[in-house]
């Protein structure tokens, strides 16, 4: 449940059949350009669970071969290290539009220590994901159809890469290289928020998941109505804002969520350049 969560933040549907619709709300362009250029930014942030301090994130951002190289890392910190000692890390190689081209996560934790590499054939519209177990001979593989193609973080930096005005919804489709999903992004009030790393002027953005089948042909009209419907996951959590600030390199400075496991949220304590 919490590296859902987590995922759940980091943080990004619908002619005459279903498929034709989900695709038709994906409104990114062809030929988008993004208008900020991330390379060399570093940025940290400090999770808690009801007001306690319980993991660190970092994320860092390079170029390579002209397109971005990301690495982030997570582990957990005080207590919560004491019960659930966590050391992940990633990395993604993804084109300064967010063409992702390798999504490759680690898991080093108690009784999951995994590697899962993602790869993408943007020219026909899918992915692939290889999950390789350390401490044991056994891999799993499997296959995606994709209208958009994104992975999590190359989602995160694309919806920092937009402009975003109270009224504003989007989608997003992307993969995790375990499922296939469907994000509605709905923008609301501004504010001044106040983290360790500043006082920013942020916009809400409220999330709405949405899990999809690895294959076009299985969309249904069902489907397309609880989309419409926005009947989303619960099972990450019953409420959740993320607050993107509206300067600068545009970070998300600020996630709370109401889950089941209580009170969590994500701050930007430190940001550079």
């Amino acid at each position: 449940m919490r590296r859902k969560f987590f995922l759940f933040i980091l943080l990004m549907i619908f002619s005459d059949s279903a498929p034709a619709l989900i695709e038709e709300l994906l409104e990114i362009p062809p030929g988008y350009q993004a208008k900020i250029d991330f390379t060399g930014e570093k940025l940290k942030y400090q999770a808690q669970w009801m007001g306690i301090k319980s993991a660190q994130a970092e994320l860092m951002v390079k170029s390579i071969n002209g397109n971005y190289l990301i690495q982030g890392f997570a582990h957990t910190t005080g207590w919560a290290r004491a019960l659930w000692e966590m050391d992940d890390w990633l990395e993604v190689e993804t084109t300064r539009n967010f063409q992702p081209r390798t999504y490759q996560f680690h898991f080093r934790e108690p009784f999951i220590e995994q590697d899962l590499v993602l790869s993408f054939d943007l020219k026909n519209n899918s992915a692939c994901s290889e999950r390789i177990w350390r401490n044991k001979p056994k891999r799993s593989r499997k296959e995606f159809q994709l209208y958009q193609g994104l992975d999590p973080v190359s989602l995160g930096f694309l919806v920092r890469s937009l402009d975003w005005k109270s009224g504003d919804k989007r989608y997003f489709e992307f993969t995790d290289g375990n499922d296939r999903y469907l994000i509605l992004l709905e923008a609301g009030k501004t504010k001044s928020i106040k983290v360790k790393a500043g006082t920013f002027s942020a916009i809400e953005l409220t999330p709405y998941l949405f899990k999809l089948p690895r294959k076009f042909e299985r969309e249904s009209p069902e489907l397309v109505k609880r989309i419409q419907q926005k009947q989303s996951l619960r099972t990450l959590a019953q409420r959740a804002s993320i607050w993107l600030a509206l300067e600068g390199a545009r970070p998300f400075v600020l996630v709370e969520a109401i889950s089941l496991i209580g009170y969590v949220s994500l701050e930007l304590v430190e940001i550079s350049p």
